[in-house]
């Protein structure tokens, strides 16, 4: 049987120690998915952010929270699966800056600048042997086709 990675559940990026970006992700996909895989007898691990679901007993999972770490136990997991599946909603962008103390309210407006995270999907995908595959979910709001295309062409 196959060893399969799956990402699940959000990241969350910190603008300061009590206040965080993320993706309105449950990890149920996640969780399902897994379940599917063991019950086809496969060997699953699963980098996840922070969820309220349980997944399946016999998964190992991999407990993350930012974008970055999720990225980096994905990567070193991959290399020794035979797949991966991205069902994970990690957060497209964090702070330049994160303060280190809670930003407090001064009737004026607040200003982040954001930058974009690696895609944790697209990385795996350009790093894979090739006798490994990837599949990934995309999420979107508007023209849903073409931007799937281009993020399979990624």
């Amino acid at each position: 049987m196959a060893k399969i990675l799956i990402t699940s559940g959000p990241t969350r990026q910190y603008l300061d120690p009590v206040r965080y970006l993320t993706n309105a992700s449950s990890g149920r996909m996640g969780a399902a998915l897994a379940k599917a895989c063991l019950a086809l007898k496969h060997e699953v691990v699963i980098v996840s952010g922070p969820v309220g679901v349980e997944y399946p007993k016999p998964a190992r999972v991999i407990e993350v929270i930012t974008t970055d770490e999720m990225l980096d136990a994905a990567v070193r997991e991959f290399a020794s699966c035979d797949g991966a599946i991205g069902a994970a909603a990690p957060c497209d962008y964090r702070p330049e800056h994160v303060e280190t103390q809670k930003i407090s309210k001064t009737g004026q407006p607040l200003v982040v600048h954001l930058i974009e995270t690696a895609d944790v999907v697209a990385t795996l995908g350009q790093s894979k042997r090739s006798d490994q595959w990837v599949v990934g979910f995309a999420l979107e709001t508007d023209d849903r086709r073409f931007r799937s295309i281009v993020k399979l062409e990624k």
